[in-house]
């Protein structure tokens, strides 16, 4: 699969951009960053606040990969925004996103689960027990999903972040209607928030993963917001 139609770089250096060009799967992508980084920041039982408001008990496992050394930066940095990483396999289309965010969370279960991972100095053997149980459930829904770290994430866009731009994303942003008329939850507020957003390429700092929210039941429980979520990057390129 070649990068999406339009796919180009603007202000981004030359190294970097030669790496983000680089024809390669998301399955060697994610092992890049699983052998280079530590596991961290590990919560196997976060609560969700929208279901409490819905009178619902929901949790979900959350953690963190942090690069120890330039090899998973890079890996990161192209996990995410690389011609061939999960923005733009979700520009090419919402499923194609979906699709590609699911192998990646398996074979983070995978490594997990297999204890093929190195722990950083907040997470002991047994926290890694407890997550390899808990993932096997929270990470195989389609809500599960990996994404930036929360500080880049959050964080408006600057200027130093350089730029991306594909077909479908330029069309957005000449007609933000488009998006109102397709995704009628969000706000003005929040489809400008992505828009420029998604028109950054932010170098990550870590490669955040968040379970699917499980009740007690067992089943999938969705936040409203996050139910459109690939259509989301689909059009803007963030969510």
């Amino acid at each position: 699969m070649l990068p999406p139609d339009g796919w180009q770089y603007k202000q981004v250096a030359r190294s970097r951009l030669q790496s983000l060009l680089d024809e390669v799967s998301i399955e060697e992508l994610i092992r890049d960053v699983l052998a280079g980084s530590e596991l961290c920041h590990v919560d196997a039982a976060e609560p969700c606040d929208e279901a409490k408001r819905d009178k619902v008990i929901a949790h979900r496992v959350s953690f963190q990969l942090q690069p120890s050394d330039s090899s998973a930066r890079v890996g990161i940095d192209c996990l995410l925004n690389g011609g061939y990483g999960l923005r733009a396999r979700h520009c090419h289309s919402p499923e194609e996103g979906s699709r590609a965010n699911a192998i990646v969370c398996r074979e983070i279960t995978e490594a997990i689960r297999n204890l093929n991972i190195r722990l950083a100095n907040d997470v002991s053997g047994k926290d890694l027990e407890t997550l390899a149980q808990a993932i096997a459930i929270s990470l195989r829904h389609p809500s599960a999903k990996v994404w930036f770290d929360a500080a880049t994430d959050k964080r408006a866009a600057t200027a130093d972040d350089g730029e991306v731009s594909s077909a479908i994303w330029d069309r957005m942003r000449r007609e933000p209607k488009l998006i109102e008329a397709a995704i009628p939850c969000l706000s003005q507020g929040q489809i400008a928030f992505s828009l420029a957003k998604g028109r950054t390429v932010p170098l990550p700092a870590a490669l955040d993963i968040n379970g699917a929210f499980i009740r007690l039941d067992g089943r999938e429980y969705v936040a409203k917001s996050k139910r459109t979520r690939a259509l989301q990057i689909h059009l803007m390129g963030w969510t």
